[in-house]
């Protein structure tokens, strides 16, 4: 199923707890853009697209991964959803510190689950993936990075295509697993 918990623990205390970005909805949302305008200024926008992320953006991004978690939307099938329904909900995504685990964290203190690193088969950006296709409406291409796990995907959403390729990058270096672009 599309649903990234199934087969997956869940935990309540084994990843750090963060406050999402400033402007961001705490509530599940069903929209790829931030809340409001005044914390987009401080990312990179889509119009940032034919750039790459910077050394210094690459090391904050890693930071927060191995840190608090790197805030992002990950789409979730919810079980009193009938079909294929899914939300974009925000999560606090982290790496453990031995490198053996990938956490999706509820910022608001709710349950964080664990995904084994070994059990990762690759990243995908775009719409390289199944799940991805599914959605409707469709998340916006050039800012989707999928994890491909051995029992299912799970799909998230970032800020902008920038960021993707920044993220993407971060997880590549601490995972050593790879990254397919579409």
């Amino acid at each position: 199923s599309g649903d990234y918990t199934a087969g997956y623990s869940a935990s309540t205390s084994a990843a750090p707890s963060s406050a999402i970005p400033p402007g961001y909805s705490m509530s599940s949302v069903s929209q790829f853009a931030p809340a409001s305008q005044s914390s987009a200024a401080a990312r990179p926008s889509s119009s940032d697209s034919s750039r790459s992320c910077s050394d210094e953006h690459l090391r904050q991004v890693k930071a927060k991964l191995l840190g608090d978690g790197l805030p992002i939307q990950v789409y979730r099938q919810r079980p009193e959803d009938p079909g294929d329904v899914f939300v974009l909900e925000w999560k606090l995504l982290s790496i453990s510190a031995d490198k053996t685990g990938l956490y999706l964290n509820d910022p608001r203190g709710g349950e964080a689950f664990l995904f084994d690193i070994s059990d990762l088969e690759c990243m995908e950006a775009g719409d390289r993936s199944t799940l991805v296709k599914t959605i409707h409406p469709p998340p916006p291409e050039e800012r989707v990075l999928s994890f491909k796990f051995m029992s299912g995907t799970l799909c998230s959403v970032l800020d902008s295509e920038v960021e993707r390729r920044t993220v993407a990058m971060a997880l590549k270096h601490l995972t050593e697993k790879m990254v397919f672009w579409s």
